[in-house]
């Protein structure tokens, strides 16, 4: 019963282009691994082995946990906004009152610049315009001069972050590659917050 279980699974992957690129992510993985490939039980056992095959592949060990809990929050806030484009202030909301919410967003700040990451694309780079340039250029001149240390300058940082703002600017939008792998990040949000709070989750 496992095996046909799993072999109808495999036929339905062959079919959908998006299942099907995550099959040969997760595959090429383990070969580089040199693990044997594990077959999905399921749709939903495919995208777990998938995001982490994609996780390994790209993030550092230590990062690993960040980027996954920024991904799934940020993609749990896309859904409950019915939002598919983002920017670096939906990231900043997402992550709220995370107790290492700024660790965070400086990781996604390092991946952002270097486009490197997993299941984002960017849908509008700002890094090459000429505003988004000076943009940038402003912020680095101005973290590098100290300015947006609390309580000092005409740019210090507010609770949301002055210097932010310019960073926003010169940082492009994004989007999740397919949106069934934003849905598929907004579950486990969900179903974590209706274990541990039901009375948050509004259906």
């Amino acid at each position: 019963q496992d095996f046909d279980r799993r072999m109808a699974c495999l036929n339905l992957v062959v079919q959908v282009p998006v299942l099907l690129t995550l099959l040969i992510n997760m595959l090429a993985s383990a070969e580089s691994q040199r693990k044997p490939p594990p077959l999905p039980r399921n749709q939903s056992s495919l995208y777990d082995l998938a995001a982490q095959a994609t996780l390994l592949r790209i993030c550092k060990p230590a990062d690993m946990k960040n980027v996954r809990l920024v991904l799934d929050h940020v993609a749990y806030r896309n859904h409950c906004k019915k939002r598919k484009v983002f920017d670096y202030t939906h990231v900043r909301e997402a992550l709220g009152k995370f107790p290492n919410a700024k660790e965070m967003k400086l990781l996604w700040r390092r991946l952002s610049a270097s486009h490197s990451i997993p299941f984002i694309k960017v849908v509008v780079d700002m890094a090459e315009t000429r505003t988004s340039r000076a943009a940038r250029k402003l912020w680095h001149k101005l973290h590098e001069s100290g300015a947006f240390k609390h309580g000092h300058g005409r740019y210090s940082l507010t609770k949301d972050g002055a210097g932010d703002s310019l960073h926003d600017y010169a940082n492009g939008q994004y989007q999740f590659m397919h949106l069934s792998i934003q849905e598929y990040l907004a579950s486990k949000v969900f179903l974590r917050l209706l274990k541990s709070r039901p009375s948050s989750v509004k259906l």
